[in-house]
């Protein structure tokens, strides 16, 4: 089974009002969601000290009771040393057995792998398949990958326009990869027509959920005018916020507009990041599940 986090199963728990104390008991007896939501906690830092090594332990005690997500999360430690050293075939498995538990992430991930060949032979048509189910299965990663394959026309004949749509499909549910994506159509004019204002507007939707190049690309568009008013104080936030995130490029773009600003202004700067992501602390906070 590939199941989500019930808040009847247990109340509350993703609206937080549930505390840590409450969250193990229920673990420790046995919950396979419990267990599964405990994994993520410990994983994401959530309320807690992050643990890789104690996130792994209770994803294994989920996926032992069959829980289709646990399993995925499994993977994505194999894949990339969370808490376990690197295995690409470990992660290969993982990912298959959650698939084959109905779960639309691994469906997704494994498909990943395949494309990107990570531990198995480039193989697009398998990987399409794979995507296409967890898509039908309604896993915006899945969507996004899907148009990423008819951007690029890896596997496929390249179709912008049916990349743009698979890109929409996934923008509808806040998905961050698509959201940047469109940004970058409009801001290049590819296969849409070149228009800056539409640009920044996406780019500040998958900036706003978390997307470091996204929050880069915004931080641009604003300190060059362009799609919005030029403003420095604004781009070096964003700037900054993507740079929080480990963007290498981000931090570059906020030393090089420092040099255009004044004391006082980088001081509004440094003070705007810090606002923004007091409104809204996931923009820091990169999911380590997503491939």
């Amino acid at each position: 089974m590939c199941n989500a986090v019930s808040a009847d199963k247990i109340i509350g728990m993703s609206e937080g009002k549930a505390d840590f104390a409450e969250i193990v008991a229920k673990a420790e007896a046995g919950d396979d969601e419990a267990q599964y939501h405990l994994g993520q906690m410990y994983e994401d830092g959530n309320g807690i000290e992050r643990s890789a090594d104690k996130a792994l332990i209770w994803f294994q005690k989920s996926a032992q009771q069959g829980h289709g997500q646990a399993g995925n999360a499994i993977g994505t430690c194999f894949l990339k040393g969370l808490g376990v050293n690197q295995n690409f075939d470990e992660a290969f498995k993982w990912y298959t057995w959650s698939a084959g538990q109905g779960c639309a992430q691994g469906a997704k991930n494994l498909g990943t792998m395949y494309a990107d060949g990570i531990g198995v032979i480039v193989n697009f048509e398998e990987a399409l398949k794979l995507w296409c189910w967890a898509a039908e299965h309604g896993d915006s990663g899945a969507i996004h990958r899907i148009g990423t394959i008819y951007a690029s026309g890896l596997g496929v004949p390249r179709n912008i326009e049916k990349a743009e749509e698979w890109f929409r499909l996934a923008a509808e549910q806040n998905n961050p990869e698509s959201l940047n994506s469109l940004g970058d159509m409009y801001r290049k004019g590819d296969g849409v027509e070149q228009d800056f204002e539409e640009a920044t507007k996406w780019y500040y939707k998958a900036a706003e959920e978390g997307h470091a190049n996204a929050q880069n690309n915004l931080g641009a568009m604003i300190a060059k005018g362009m799609g919005a008013l030029e403003d420095f104080v604004t781009a070096y936030a964003w700037f900054n916020i993507s740079a929080l995130q480990g963007n290498v490029e981000a931090k570059t773009n906020r030393d090089s507009v420092t040099k255009k600003m004044s004391r006082d202004q980088i001081a509004k700067a440094q003070e705007l990041s810090k606002e923004i992501i007091e409104n809204n602390p996931r923009l820091v906070v990169a999911s380590s599940r997503a491939i």
